[in-house]
């Protein structure tokens, strides 16, 4: 079954070289998005743990970051559908990542000098 063909358009953004394709690109489907497709949260809201009680489950799984005493969760069902956060925590430019496809859950410092962040393609943006 195809869900969906590719748009040759995403390859100029890809810089995908389609002279040297061994599949012709007519069989290839859509593996999801196109690239910038999943929203990065770059603000995140905080809430206290008494509002979250109103929608987050006591057993809901969140991603914990503590740096300098500052404390932060990021709830996976929100992650789920931006898969990065970048946010500043106890004073340092971080990115948090999850991979629903493979249940993986990444942080770590934004270390490009000046404002950046991070993005689903995984290319920074100014």
């Amino acid at each position: 079954m195809c869900l969906a063909l590719v748009d040759s358009s995403h390859a100029g953004a890809l810089r995908t070289d389609l002279s040297k394709t061994l599949v012709p690109l007519e069989e290839i489907v859509s593996g999801g998005p196109p690239p910038d497709g999943i929203p990065a949260i770059d603000r995140p809201n905080f809430m206290t743990s008494a509002k979250a009680d109103a929608w987050l489950k006591p057993k809901e799984p969140v991603v914990a970051l503590e740096i300098n005493g500052d404390a932060r969760a990021y709830p996976l069902q929100i992650l789920m559908w931006h898969e990065i956060a970048n946010d500043t925590v106890g004073g340092r430019p971080v990115a948090v990542t999850y991979c629903p496809l493979c249940n993986v859950i990444r942080s770590g410092p934004r270390w490009r000098a000046g404002p950046s962040s991070a993005s689903v393609r995984g290319h920074g943006s100014p």
